[in-house]
């Protein structure tokens, strides 16, 4: 009897994550058909808070332990959250709005990576800041087509352009123009990138 090589049991073992992340994908577009889109892959342990506020369009595909949230609605505001097609969420990254992310089509996003448009406020002295309410810091539109790298931090207000790359542990914050490739805490322009 032929013993399978290492090479070929992860192959196999490869095809069965994607096969499950497939079935998982149906199922959340069975259960949720205005929030999921068709051929969306989901990974082990997600966590969807207000579903009716997020849409997860054709073709995404989201790693496990990731966190997708939006806020509950109020009379003046509704979050929401839009991940466009075939757009790629790896591992362990938490997507929060309390205003609105829109994620453009086939992006990057690394393991780890962070994107909330709002900070917890601080400026009550003996409040603890989890009781001291939220900050809204805009909304959040990340090009089609970018690269946001592992670990980096996209905070509210921030503007990426299509095409533009982050660096990994970058920490983002602003409106930029062109296809830039930012890096850094706080992020900067490094440089443009060609066809800019």
């Amino acid at each position: 009897m032929r013993v399978p090589s290492r090479r070929h049991l992860a192959a196999r073992w490869g095809i069965y994550v994607r096969r499950r992340a497939g079935w998982r994908g149906r199922l959340y577009r069975l259960m949720l058909p205005q929030t999921v889109g068709r051929d969306v892959r989901l990974g082990r342990l997600l966590t969807l808070d207000n579903p009716a506020q997020v849409r997860l369009e054709n073709g995404v595909i989201i790693a496990d332990g990731v966190l997708v949230a939006a806020r509950r609605r109020t009379k003046d505001r509704e979050p929401t959250v839009r991940i466009g097609a075939k757009t790629f969420i790896n591992n362990g990254c938490s997507i929060a709005a309390g205003n609105a992310i829109d994620i453009g089509c086939d992006v990057l996003l690394g393991p780890n990576v962070t994107v909330v448009d709002q900070d917890h406020a601080f400026d009550q002295p003996g409040v603890a800041i989890a009781r001291s309410g939220m900050v809204d810091g805009g909304p959040v539109v990340i090009g089609d087509g970018a690269w946001i790298a592992a670990n980096s931090v996209v905070l509210g207000g921030t503007v990426i352009p299509p095409g533009s790359v982050v660096a990994a542990n970058s920490v983002v914050r602003g409106a930029y123009e062109g296809r830039v490739l930012l890096a850094g805490a706080p992020a900067r322009v490094i440089r443009q990138l060609d066809g800019a």
